[in-house]
């Protein structure tokens, strides 16, 4: 699988070279320098929030979080949360790019069980959390365009270095061993990565 990533980001690259104007005198002069926010879409990280430094023709730097929430039901969510960090090194100071991530996650899923005694509703529940600490060799491309816009392709394989999690509970109710064990699964698997962002110089 991460031959056949690389080959597809290779190509793309190559194919649309052309959305890349500036000129190798200018990467070298430092005409690159620029930083901008951008939004994508992925996973693992469903909606993101970036920022991205070009520091040179050769060197990157971005910083980020991810984010999801996800409504079950009246009584039943998900919430996914991450912050991430990468550095990246154009080799042709082109759209070609590979690096490395390091970061965090967390995913919580709550559960609540509504009750009623003597007229009075009572709620109670249970809030299942897994997190980890991961690092992640990327491969990707930049896209610039002159007008600012910059479209950004990229992906790799998260590697968990630590992982825990636990269950906090409040009266009587218990959570599904098998929603423990999934999560649990999860957080200290390695995962594939890919990210869709899109954002403006400024």
């Amino acid at each position: 699988m991460k031959r056949w990533m690389c080959g597809i980001l290779i190509a793309i690259s190559s194919g649309l070279a052309w959305a890349d104007t500036t000129s190798v005198a200018d990467r070298a002069s430092g005409v690159e320098k620029n930083w901008y926010p951008s939004l994508g879409i992925g996973v693992p990280d469903p909606l993101s929030l970036s920022v991205t430094w070009n520091q040179s023709a050769e060197w990157s730097y971005v910083g980020g979080v991810g984010f999801m929430y996800v409504p079950l039901s009246s009584d039943r969510s998900i919430l996914y949360l991450s912050a991430q960090a990468s550095v990246q090194w154009h080799p042709f100071w082109d759209a070609f790019y590979v690096g490395v991530e390091g970061g965090a996650q967390s995913v919580g899923l709550k559960n609540l069980f509504p009750s009623s005694f003597a007229g009075t509703t009572l709620t109670s529940g249970s809030v299942m959390t897994f997190q980890n600490i991961f690092v992640c060799p990327l491969v990707g491309a930049e896209w610039k365009w002159p007008s600012g816009w910059r479209v950004v392709l990229e992906g790799g394989w998260q590697l968990p270095l630590v992982s825990w999690g636990g269950v906090v509970q409040s009266g009587n109710a218990s959570f599904e061993s098998a929603s423990q064990r999934s999560l649990g699964a999860i957080a200290g698997t390695p995962l594939p990565s890919f990210a869709f962002r899109v954002g403006k110089t400024f």
